[in-house]
């Protein structure tokens, strides 16, 4: 019975994962023609190009999720530097704001086995 509940949705979180991910290319797409005049841009412009291009890179990493849910699979479970994820997350948050985040970890942490867009 619930696996027949599932299919509805998982083919409805296919359809708007798909659709989405058109989106997100259109947007993509124009960001990078306008990063093709880095040298007639501000740099402020260009680092809030830069935050575009990486958000739409995770809201595309969540389409993914969308899809792996939808035929039924299992998260992207991959060894990661958690730092990186970490600095790429509070980067994000962070754009615009005054204020300041400053993370200190201890040195060499091992990798951790995570599906990235899920941590993030």
């Amino acid at each position: 019975m619930n696996t027949q509940r599932l299919d509805p949705l998982g083919i409805l979180a296919g359809g708007i994962a798909h659709d989405f991910n058109n989106i997100l290319v259109g947007i993509l797409g124009n960001t990078n023609l306008i990063q093709l005049d880095k040298k007639e841009l501000n740099p402020f412009i260009n680092e809030y190009l830069e935050n575009i291009v990486n958000t739409v890179n995770r809201a595309s990493d969540l389409t993914r999720q969308l899809l792996t849910f939808s035929k039924g699979g299992s998260p992207l479970i991959q060894a990661e530097n958690i730092e990186t994820i970490i600095h790429s997350s509070v980067k994000l948050v962070m754009s615009g704001s005054k204020s300041k985040c400053n993370i200190n970890f201890e040195k060499k942490l091992p990798l951790v086995d995570v599906d990235p867009s899920q941590i993030q």
